[in-house]
Formats: C-alpha cells, structure tokens, sequence
C-alpha cells in the first residue's frame, strides 16, 4: 500500500522539522518550494510533490468607501503554554489593528472574524469588538487579516485580498518572501489609510493550486 501524505498547514523556519512530520510516507505533497526545504531533512525531496505555483495579483479596492475587514481566527491555544501566550499575541495584533482602524477620521470600517474550527469562544477578547463571520459569508468581505494561516494564503490563491499582518511582537516566517500572499507591517498601517496601502498598482504574490486529483492520477499508484 502506497501512502500520499497532504502537508498540513504552513511550516515555519523557526521550528524543528522533526517536531512537524515523520517520513512513513511513499509521496508527500508539499506547499511550495520553500516549505519542501524546511521539512527536506526530515522527509527526502525525492518524496515530494510540490502542489502549488507561482503567480501574482493586484487587489483593487479603489472604489470601495467603506471596507469590510475580517481577521482570521487561529487555535494556538492547542498547543502547549508557548501556543495559549502566541494566541494572546495574535488576538492583541488583531485589536491594535482595530482600535488603529476606529481613530481613523470617518471610521468607515466594518469588522468580521472568522474563527478557527477548532477554536472556542472562551475567554476570545476581540469578540466584543467583532461579528462572527461563517465561510459562506466570505463575499461580504473586503480584506482578510491573518497572522500565520494557511487559510490566508488559500484565499490569495483565488486572488482575494488576504494579507499577512506582521508584528515585532511575534516575529514569524514572512509570507510575501516566501510568495503566499501579501505581507504588512502595522506599523505600515500606523502611517497610512488601507486604500493607499491596496492601491491598484501594488502587486502581491499568491500561489496556483494544482489539481489534486490530477496529482493522484499522475502517480499511477491504483487510486480508486
């Protein structure tokens, strides 16, 4: 039996691959190039099947006089004390952001979040400041917020204006060098209005989803 393992999420520099997978597999497909670097010490290249390609976009919001913004939940809570303290952080990125956002003149902002499926309400202290958005909602928004989401950059892919926000406060892998998605500092946000800062010409990087199922047909292994 042939075994095709899907990466789970984005790898980060900063971690120690033997914490993220173990080589029990037959092929292993991978989010890009340079997250088959980060785990080639652990499972051999000669496994990997890199899932995604190269390409860019401009989001244009020009025209839009009151933007919808939706911040994507996480569930570092899960993970050990270090994840319940990098979950506070992130949740604390999302209000500066917020509180930024309301002392602009106008305030013509409109704030969603969207939590994590295995996220839970407790002790959420952004929730005050927000409305809970479901998938299917997704259309209603404008920008998407995210600290370290592989959903950010699947939503990149389909060229919607998600964006990476960046801290000195979690200093993590910077998505636009890696080429997911966009990448913004808040102190970028500190200094200017989000339509100067999506303006038409500004290109981001996203990645093209190659199609799985041709990717398990193309190995010959007798899937069904």
């Amino acid at each position: 039996i042939k075994v095709v393992c899907l990466q789970h999420g984005i790898f980060s520099s900063k971690s120690d691959p033997k914490t993220l997978e173990r080589d029990i597999v037959d092929f292993y497909i991978t989010l890009g190039s340079k997250q088959s670097d980060m785990i080639s010490s652990v499972i051999p290249t000669s496994k990997h099947i890199n899932r995604y390609e190269q390409t860019f976009f401009s989001p244009n919001l020009k025209n839009k006089k009151k933007l919808a913004i939706c911040f994507i939940g996480s569930d570092h809570e899960r993970y050990s004390s270090a994840g319940i303290k990098n979950k506070e952080k992130v949740l604390n990125i999302y209000i500066e952001v917020i509180n930024l956002l309301k002392r602009r003149a106008g305030n013509n902002y409109k704030f969603y979040y969207k939590m994590h499926p295995s996220e839970t309400k407790k002790n959420n202290k952004i929730l005050p400041l927000v409305e809970i958005i479901k998938t299917h909602d997704f259309n209603e928004v404008d920008i998407f917020f995210g600290v370290a989401s592989s959903l950010i950059v699947k939503l990149a892919s389909m060229h919607m204006c998600a964006i990476q926000l960046r801290s000195k406060t979690l200093i993590l892998d910077n998505y636009e060098k890696l080429g997911y998605c966009g990448s913004i500092d808040i102190e970028e946000i500190k200094n200017s209005e989000l339509h100067s800062i999506f303006r038409k010409n500004r290109v981001f990087p996203c990645v093209k989803e190659k199609d799985l199922s041709h990717i398990l047909r193309s190995l010959n292994i007798g899937i069904r």
